[in-house]
């Protein structure tokens, strides 16, 4: 590879480590004014998050980390059961399986602000592609 052809791929890449580094500094800048953990002892985690999410999450770990012995049908362990698959669907995604597979089931709730980072700022990377795409049609279309 040309030194060149490094160089042009690294200016490529700028907008998308630009657009992910400042999504994690203004996360954590809010963190750090509203005392959210690691900046104190606040948390994102709150209403149906506390319900819902977090007894997903640790019902999931459990799940992976038990050999596969318990169900993913139904959770007879919340208060009075819940389907898995249609109450936790949003932990069955990508990010979640790799969050739950290397956060220890004691540190769910911890981790929950840097998984609510990770998900913002792969948003905000993913939005330059959609931007991108949409100038490429507005000058084709000739607007």
């Amino acid at each position: 590879m040309h030194h060149t052809d490094k160089k042009s791929k690294i200016i490529n890449a700028l907008p998308y480590i630009i657009t992910g580094l400042t999504g994690i500094v203004i996360m954590l800048v809010i963190y750090a004014v509203n005392g959210i953990y690691p900046f104190g002892s606040g948390s994102v985690v709150c209403d149906d998050m506390v319900q819902q999410t977090i007894s997903n999450y640790t019902y999931f770990w459990d799940f992976l980390h038990s050999g596969f012995s318990k169900s993913l049908m139904f959770n007879w362990e919340t208060a009075a059961g819940a389907q898995v698959l249609t109450t936790g669907f949003y932990i069955l995604k990508p990010w979640e399986i790799i969050f739950t597979l290397l956060c220890p089931r004691d540190g769910i709730v911890n981790g929950i602000p840097f998984l609510v980072i990770f998900k913002m700022t792969m948003a905000g990377i993913s939005m330059i592609g959609i931007g991108i795409i949409v100038v490429v049609i507005g000058v084709a279309a000739g607007r």
